[in-house]
């Protein structure tokens, strides 16, 4: 299933693959990042506090896990995207991924976003333990949640005071996506 080649409308190729424990580097500072460039994650600048040791554990339970993921999305052997779906191992929700995205923000607006929302959902799809993706999206990311509606997220609920983001708090919708 991965990895996956995408020309893109500019001729670069896009490819995307399964994160492997020899990015973790590249990963941390693709999340330092991205964190400068939006409000829409749960972090802001400087938040994103894993070690390099604590981002290859996760990246090496993810690969370990069967009904867990992470997706990169690179151009020129640069990762410009990162997507997963992780979950618990308890029983009774083992079978619910939480979905999260980030890309950066020069690459926003070309399709990048779904293509790797593509990815994770076929990779759901084809597990046999995932049966639901949720998620959570800040009431004004309004690109986000258009891309979500567009592969079949529905809407839940509403999350009060969600982020609390340069002195205001945001509200944030919860999405899910039924896996059949």
């Amino acid at each position: 299933m991965f990895p996956k080649k995408i020309i893109l409308n500019n001729d670069l190729i896009l490819t995307i693959r399964e994160a492997r424990i020899k990015d973790a580097k590249a990963m941390i500072g693709h999340m330092h990042i991205v964190s400068t460039e939006t409000d829409f994650l749960t972090y802001g600048a400087g938040e994103f506090l894993l070690t390099l040791k604590e981002e290859e554990d996760y990246i090496r339970k993810t690969a370990q896990s069967d009904h867990e993921i992470f997706l990169l999305a690179e151009v020129n052997n640069h990762i410009i995207g990162i997507g997963g779906i992780h979950s618990t191992n308890n029983i009774r929700t083992k079978h619910i991924g939480n979905l999260g995205l980030a890309i950066q923000k020069k690459w926003w607006g070309i399709g990048i976003g779904s293509y790797v929302l593509e990815g994770l959902i076929d990779w759901a799809k084809k597990n046999t333990i995932l049966r639901k993706i949720d998620l959570f999206v800040v009431e004004n990311n309004h690109a986000a949640i258009t891309l979500y509606k567009k592969f079949g997220f529905q809407e839940e609920g509403l999350a009060r005071r969600t982020m609390y983001i340069k002195g205001t708090f945001f509200d944030a919708y919860t999405m899910g996506l039924l896996i059949d």
